[in-house]
């Protein structure tokens, strides 16, 4: 892949997190409570809690990453002289695993979110599971 892909490439990734951070905020914002929250058991609003946090998660590692490597990319940076962003094991372990009941159970809006964090998520550790090697 060439520099000019490879930039165009980590924008189209990174405009996608941009857009998933302004439906997640909107989400949390107006909808959250009253879409997948009211009338739940105790028990079942942790879980969809927890999910709502992976959704965050996934999403700030992914920008971290993808802003880090935009400034590599447009020479801000470089490998050498600044510590290049590196996504742990135990946060890809959280943001990789999946509770399928929430997201059965989910409004259409947080199962989106669910659904697209957790592509963009893994796409990412992919893209940077290449670049490690």
């Amino acid at each position: 892949m060439g520099r000019l892909a490879s930039i165009e490439f980590y924008s189209r990734n990174y405009d996608e997190a941009l857009e998933l951070l302004s439906q997640a905020e909107d989400y949390l914002r107006f909808h959250h409570r009253t879409l997948d929250q009211d009338g739940l058991p105790p028990d079942q609003r942790l879980h969809v809690l927890l999910e709502v946090f992976r959704i965050t998660s996934r999403l700030t590692l992914s920008m971290n990453w993808l802003m880090n490597q935009k400034a590599a990319f447009s020479g801000e940076t470089t490998s050498q002289s600044e510590e290049i962003a590196v996504i742990s094991f135990s946060d890809r372990v959280v943001c990789l695993k999946r509770n399928r009941e929430v997201e059965e159970a989910a409004s259409p809006k947080l199962k989106r979110l669910l659904v697209n964090s957790h592509n963009l998520f893994s796409r990412i550790v992919r893209l940077e599971e290449g670049r490690v090697h």
